[in-house]
């Protein structure tokens, strides 16, 4: 039964790369054609994380009862959302862009870097991480769009990978970046603009580190 599974899996993202090649214009209206590949009749983006094996949910009563942008009781405490919060969410911004402050694309890009660079670390990695995009893009030190932040010459190496722009990234990293880009709870102070694994050297240049997060160190 598992090796079935795991073929059924295997069928489905064939089947839905295969798709967006030809129709990836459809997906994603407000620029990053393909951004999330092309769904299959009957298959949603929520289902498509699922049968990977991809999905997490933190607390899912709390998330349950819990919509994006409003604090939970005894402060502002993240909650993770589950598969179908998540697309919950991407259906809206792709039906109402005008009630957000991000769009569509913007979410999912900065989703597919997150989780490209973290892959399983910690609800707690994945918001500094969406936090450092969301800092670069508040500052006017970097370009003024999450598609040039991500895409900008020698900065996230990661979407050099062939796989940047097929690979799912799961709840847990789609929760953290619309805690952050949605809800506006950024993690880190604004000047904490950098971030690298925890494997290399402390010392980094000129930049003043702040405090190592999950797998990264992350630096002003």
């Amino acid at each position: 039964m598992k090796l079935r599974s795991k073929l059924a899996a295997a069928m489905a993202v064939l089947l839905i790369l295969s798709a967006s090649a030809a129709l990836a214009d459809t997906v994603a209206p407000n620029g990053l054609a393909g951004v999330i590949p092309l769904l299959p009749p009957g298959i949603t983006e929520a289902e498509l994380i699922q049968q990977q094996g991809r999905a997490s949910v933190a607390d899912s009563e709390a998330a349950a009862s819990s919509a994006p942008g409003v604090p939970l009781e005894g402060g502002n405490v993240f909650v993770a959302l589950d598969a179908g919060q998540v697309e919950k969410v991407l259906q809206d911004l792709r039906n109402t862009p005008q009630s957000y402050p991000f769009t569509y694309d913007d979410i999912v890009l900065t989703a597919r870097l997150i989780y490209a660079e973290g892959k399983v670390q910690s609800d707690e990695s994945f918001r500094a991480m969406a936090s450092v995009v969301y800092n670069r893009y508040r500052s006017k030190r970097y370009p003024n769009t999450i598609e040039k932040i991500v895409f900008q010459r020698n900065q996230f190496t990661v979407v050099d990978d062939e796989d940047f722009l097929t690979d799912v990234p799961t709840a847990s990293a789609f929760s953290a970046v619309i805690d952050v880009f949605i809800n506006g709870n950024a993690t880190l102070p604004e000047n904490v603009l950098y971030f690298r694994s925890e494997r290399d050297n402390k010392k980094w240049g000129s930049r003043e580190y702040y405090d190592t997060i999950g797998g990264n160190m992350y630096y002003s």
